[in-house]
């Protein structure tokens, strides 16, 4: 989370709008949106899931 809050525009979008960031110590993605200045955090998914979970989570 520290590396979002530090420069959450330096991940890249997956679905449209959607940021994803890989956790280094644990197999997790970060699925997240910027509005303003505000970071919002939809999903923390296993990489083995199914990454349209987190895409209709947000929908």
């Amino acid at each position: 989370m520290n590396k979002i809050r530090e420069n959450p525009n330096h991940y890249q979008k997956r679905y449209h709008e959607i940021r994803i960031v890989f956790t280094k110590k644990f197999p997790y993605g970060i699925y997240y949106t910027l509005e303003e200045n505000n970071i919002f955090v939809h999903a923390f998914l296993h990489t083995k899931r199914n990454p349209s979970v987190a895409e209709k989570r947000i929908k």
